[in-house]
């Protein structure tokens, strides 16, 4: 966690649930949320040259395509084409100063 600052945010690749794609980690104090790096707009990567946007006061993530902003806090979609839509989020964990990307809950197939 010390190799991203407050209010900083990188795109890492990552093998989940046996698909490779790349993760948006954005830091706010203690917490790390994590994003899918597709817009929900076009479904395309919101980084600029390999890098995320971060808005100055660290409060939203900037799609380079399209200008739309996303509240960190939940993924949700505050200006641009697709506002109320969000970001796809992957649940984390900080401990030890380490990030742990947390499994999703299994799915009752019951139902």
């Amino acid at each position: 966690m010390s190799e991203l600052g407050d209010g900083e945010g990188k795109p890492i690749a990552v093998s989940l649930e046996g698909r490779e794609l790349t993760l948006l980690l954005v830091r706010q104090g203690q917490l790390v949320f994590a994003y899918s790096d597709r817009c929900p707009h076009m479904g395309i990567s919101l980084l600029w040259d390999r890098k995320l946007l971060v808005t100055p006061d660290g409060s939203h993530l900037r799609c380079a395509n399209h200008d739309a902003l996303f509240r960190i806090r939940d993924g949700v979609c505050v200006a641009g084409p697709c506002i109320d839509e969000r970001l796809e989020a992957v649940a984390t964990r900080v401990a030890g100063g380490r990030v742990w990307l947390l499994p999703r809950p299994a799915r009752d197939a019951s139902r």
